[in-house]
């Protein structure tokens, strides 16, 4: 379970099949890039939550933007009346909500400084 002040946010990596066979499928090299610019079925989504000075959770969802259901499987790691910064997500948003945390939102990099950050 994390608790007290926690940072979660999402990445996106480039899916990998390494090891498998796929017919018809060419293989491709490490560090090679997606053939489409932004998210796009190429892409895998991991959500990550940070306690600080503590634990952290990162978990594997899907294929684009975490949905409401993606966020509330994740979040039973994540403690009631927690503090927790977000991207702004809408997903995070509500579940948030839901479990009575205090969600500072840090969509840009301007409102970074040495508390609030991601």
């Amino acid at each position: 379970m994390l608790h007290h002040e926690i940072e979660m946010d999402e990445t996106y990596v480039t899916h990998c099949r390494k090891g498998r066979f796929i017919k018809d499928h060419p293989g491709k090299k490490r560090g090679t890039r997606a053939s489409r610019a932004g998210l796009s079925d190429e892409k895998v989504c991991i959500i990550t939550a940070v306690q600080r000075l503590g634990k952290c959770i990162a978990r594997s969802l899907n294929v684009s933007k975490p949905s409401i259901k993606n966020v509330e499987d994740f979040c039973q790691s994540v403690a009631n009346k927690s503090y927790v910064w977000t991207d702004g997500l809408q997903s995070y948003t509500k579940v948030l909500c839901e479990k009575k945390c205090t969600n500072k939102v840090l969509n840009t990099y301007s409102k970074y400084d040495a508390v609030n950050h991601l």
